[in-house]
């Protein structure tokens, strides 16, 4: 049993360097799929090695991937590329998410311990929360206001807005 989207157990994407598809998603996502598409894309990856193409009739057949699903094949589910280029971020919008994750990790803490007993360095943790946040503000004021930053993170922000001025 084939899926409805594939009519080939696996999927010979390029002929050269040899890229070839394969798993139980082809077939019918039992054990015996993913073994069945596995077997076919063997042979084909040794036809292929062999210098000659993936049959087309008969037992498994290998299907060629139209160009344009070629050049999607490198992107994720949700279609981004797989692999990530140089950072557009500024110094400062690093520093602005490397702080605001260290608040939210404290903001996690707190809100998981409440009643507990913590120990040393979760309570060291939460008694720097104060010194993070004013950081986290002095870096802020510097970000764009049409930042995305802002919208990305207004749960931090959010805390910031309610711990300033106030010990912690």
């Amino acid at each position: 049993m084939l899926s409805k989207t594939s009519p080939s157990p696996c999927l010979v994407a390029s002929d050269s360097p040899p890229l070839i598809l394969a798993g139980d998603y082809l077939t019918a996502s039992t054990f015996t799929g993913c073994v069945s598409s596995a077997t076919a894309a063997a042979e084909a990856a040794s036809k292929l090695l062999a210098g000659s193409k993936p049959s087309t009739g008969g037992g498994y057949q290998a299907q060629k991937m139209p160009k344009a699903t070629q050049d999607e094949s490198s992107k994720d589910c949700e279609g981004k590329a797989d692999h990530v280029g140089p950072s557009t971020l500024t110094e400062q919008e690093k520093a602005f998410l490397k702080t605001a994750k260290k608040v939210r990790e404290v903001l996690k803490l707190e809100a998981s311990s409440a009643g507990k007993d913590l120990d040393k360095m979760q309570a060291k943790k939460i008694e720097g929360k104060q010194g993070l946040l004013l950081e986290l503000s002095s870096i802020e004021k510097d970000l764009p206001l049409d930042s995305d930053l802002r919208v990305k993170n207004k749960d931090v922000l959010d805390a910031l807005a309610a711990g300033k001025g106030r010990p912690v």
